[in-house]
């Protein structure tokens, strides 16, 4: 499959061929119709605030098919369109009980440093 990738040695997004991946324990994989890679995408690539790990897939602003779930998945099937909202959660706390993602004080967006 092909991935916009991050490359810290020169700061630059690349579009290259990657493995397909394989959901581990309560993930899924997507089929990725449509990505945007935004602004703060683009600003954390030049090195302003955060940044990416070297090698990091970017584009947070995803809408696609399930494709393969990994075990313990129970809330989509394979088929099922969703849009994804790349944030870390717990899953157990007040803030993510009731989906407020902004106010997770031990969240984190996928893939930032």
């Amino acid at each position: 499959m092909q991935a916009a990738v991050f490359h810290l040695d020169d700061r630059k997004l690349v579009v290259e061929d990657v493995p397909e991946p394989t959901p581990g324990i309560g993930q899924v994989v997507v089929r990725v119709h449509r990505c945007g890679i935004c602004g703060s995408d683009l600003h954390m690539a030049q090195g302003h605030g955060a940044s990416f790990a070297d090698g990091t897939i970017t584009g947070h602003k995803v809408a696609g098919e399930v494709v393969a779930i990994g075990s313990g998945v129970t809330r989509v099937a394979i088929g099922d369109t969703v849009a994804v909202l790349p944030l870390l959660s717990c899953g157990t706390c007040v803030s993510c009980q009731v989906w407020r993602p902004r106010r997770l004080r031990h969240g984190a967006d996928a893939g930032l440093t």
